[in-house]
């Protein structure tokens, strides 16, 4: 399926030279809510809630995606005010979990949980994939990976590109000031990207592909 990484242009040009990701911490996630998608009202399940994502962000982080480049928030948000760009990837059907949206937090029978000896896989899956119905916007999906297994520079984790994670093409911001040149000088030897731009739609409030940038395909001519 293809997925989405908003991104400003240093870092765009950065990934694209080291085929490398940015992995997420989990305690670094801009949603006060992650992973406290339960009804806390008992201080029993906030302790085992906390407790839980405590544990989790020393062993796991997140990579995220989204399903569609065209929306402006994300492009506000994530593209450095449209001046970023996206990273387009094919990945892997199998690979990423869809964040579900919800405007109620769920009640969780802690103390059973706890009895059972913590949180199942089913609890931890519905856990990292759940947020609030406002950030539906984002149509996010994560992929989440291991910290044990990334790559690691300069105290941040990385996960490489892969057959399962391709990068197939980037997409320059409206306010981009990448070139192509800049973005061909950062591609490796056998790598092949598409790339485009985008700008503001006439006629709607969307990002849409500027066709008078004409696309090319970006690959070492070695």
């Amino acid at each position: 399926m293809r997925a989405f990484h908003f991104t400003a242009a240093p870092y765009a040009l950065e990934n694209i030279r080291h085929q490398r990701l940015k992995v997420a911490r989990i305690m670094d996630l801009n949603d006060p809510f992650e992973f406290l998608c339960g009804d806390l009202a008992d201080p029993k399940a906030r302790r085992a809630f906390r407790a839980f994502k405590e544990y989790e962000s020393r062993r796991s982080g997140l990579l995220c995606f989204s399903k569609g480049w065209r929306n402006p928030l994300m492009w506000s948000h994530y593209g450095d005010s449209h001046k970023g760009a996206v990273l387009e990837f094919e990945l892997n059907d199998e690979l990423p979990e869809a964040v579900a949206y919800e405007s109620n937090r769920f009640p969780f029978d802690v103390p059973s949980i706890l009895a059972a000896g913590g949180f199942s896989e089913e609890h931890a899956r519905r856990i990292y994939a759940t947020k609030a119905a406002h950030w539906r916007y984002e149509r996010e999906l994560r992929v989440a990976t291991r910290l044990s297994e990334c790559i690691v520079d300069n105290d941040l984790y990385f996960e490489p590109f892969s057959k399962d994670m391709r990068l197939v093409g980037l997409i320059l911001g409206p306010f981009c000031e990448l070139t192509p040149e800049q973005v061909r000088g950062a591609v490796p030897a056998g790598v092949h990207i598409r790339l485009r731009r985008a700008r503001l739609a006439f006629r709607s409030f969307n990002v849409v592909r500027d066709k008078s940038f004409l696309e090319e395909l970006i690959h070492d001519k070695a």
